[in-house]
């Protein structure tokens, strides 16, 4: 996951402080300064909330493996504003934490997908996780989504998926 931006809003000067924060911490994280983008991105939320501070904040979290705070934060992103990159971040966390939360991953991919029905990646990822948890219908059909929507990858996982399940191709 990438950090994302917002465009400075000019008529709310606290926004367009906390903007500044957002795009200096951005730059830090590129940078590979984890912690410096961290801090900078808790004071952009201490000035003003927004949810692509909280968005970003999840991304170091992530990064630095707290991932408790990171689903957290992007929780609150998301009840901020909805987004595909959120529910798919937080499916990563969930699939990651100890123990796995498979279902909560589920649920947040078809989140994603409702939310971006077109992204191929999203769908691939939603195909992986039912695979996983041996719901292989669902999977095949994900897959199948995944490819028409140009990856190409996901021909080696439809075989797969066919073979289990006795499918010819």
């Amino acid at each position: 996951a990438s950090p994302t931006s917002s465009p400075p809003s000019s008529q709310d000067p606290l926004e367009d402080e906390s903007q500044k924060l957002i795009d200096s911490a951005s730059l830090l994280l590129e940078k590979g300064d984890i912690e410096g983008a961290k801090d900078l991105y808790e004071k952009s939320i201490s000035i003003k909330p927004t949810s692509t501070s909280y968005y970003n904040l999840g991304i170091t979290l992530y990064q630095l493996k707290k991932l408790p705070e990171a689903i957290k934060v992007w929780e609150t992103s998301l009840n901020l504003n909805p987004s595909s990159d959120v529910h798919t971040n937080l499916a990563s966390a969930y699939i990651l934490s100890e123990p796995p939360q498979p279902q909560k991953a589920l649920y947040h991919l078809k989140q994603a997908v409702e939310l971006d029905p077109t992204d191929g990646e999203i769908r691939f990822n939603l195909a992986a996780v039912n695979e996983a948890n041996n719901h292989l219908q669902d999977a095949l059909a994900e897959y199948q989504h995944a490819r028409r929507l140009g990856i190409k990858r996901a021909d080696q996982n439809i075989r797969n998926v066919c073979l289990t399940l006795n499918l010819s191709l």
